[in-house]
């Protein structure tokens, strides 16, 4: 066995650790940053798209440097449930705002309006806003939650990253109803996670709910 190959097993051997996965995360997080900050420079308009990205080949390269690595352990493999759990998850999210507008339709009659133009602004807003909820489930239930969750099981983790999700979400909108609508929102994605172990399910979830929302 060569020294490379020593200083590999080593390091895998470390990484049972919570903290040294979550360390050594960050630090690929932080080189693809880097280089797909140089290879793409002008990014804000798919900044989201960028993040994405970034967060899937720094999952994807934790993952194959632990020990018995699975790759598709961290929630975004592709299997005969994938399709299930986007039609669930928009399914969800539909029945959410439908009851919503049901709501608010018999409150304040003739004030609900609904508009639709397809073009391609519309089009990019579709894309971005896919990318952002994708984003936001790699950070709250991707590889960060998982390691945390291995450690400290699942309350406490969905309790911090749900606090976490809600605090800064308080930029959109400041409101006590509002911060504990979110908070609740991010607790039912982490179980749907959880009862999964995929990201498909919450990722749908969140789009759809964003994109009729903003509809």
């Amino acid at each position: 066995m060569t020294t490379l190959q020593m200083m590999f097993k080593d390091l895998q051997r470390i990484m049972l650790h919570w903290w040294a996965r979550l360390a050594v995360f960050l630090l690929l997080f932080t080189a693809f940053g880097t280089i797909f900050s140089f290879i793409f420079p002008n990014n804000e308009l798919f900044l989201y798209g960028y993040l994405v990205a970034v967060f899937l080949f720094a999952s994807l390269a934790l993952e194959g440097m632990r020990l018995h690595n699975k790759p598709y352990l961290f929630g975004v493999m592709f299997n005969s449930f994938t399709l299930r759990e986007w039609l669930f998850g928009f399914a969800i999210a539909a029945s959410n705002i439908g009851i919503i507008l049901l709501f608010a339709s018999m409150s304040y009659p003739g004030e609900i309006s609904f508009e639709f133009e397809m073009d391609t602004r519309v089009q990019i807003f579709f894309v971005n806003v896919l990318l952002a909820a994708s984003f936001e489930e790699l950070l709250f239930r991707g590889v960060i939650f998982q390691t945390f969750f291995e450690r400290f099981g699942k309350y406490i983790t969905v309790l911090i990253f749900s606090i976490i999700f809600a605090s800064l979400h308080l930029i959109e909108y400041a409101s006590v109803l509002f911060t504990i609508n979110i908070f609740l929102a991010s607790v039912l994605m982490s179980i749907m996670y959880l009862q999964t172990r995929s990201l498909w399910l919450p990722i749908s979830y969140h789009y759809f709910w964003n994109l009729l929302q903003s509809l």
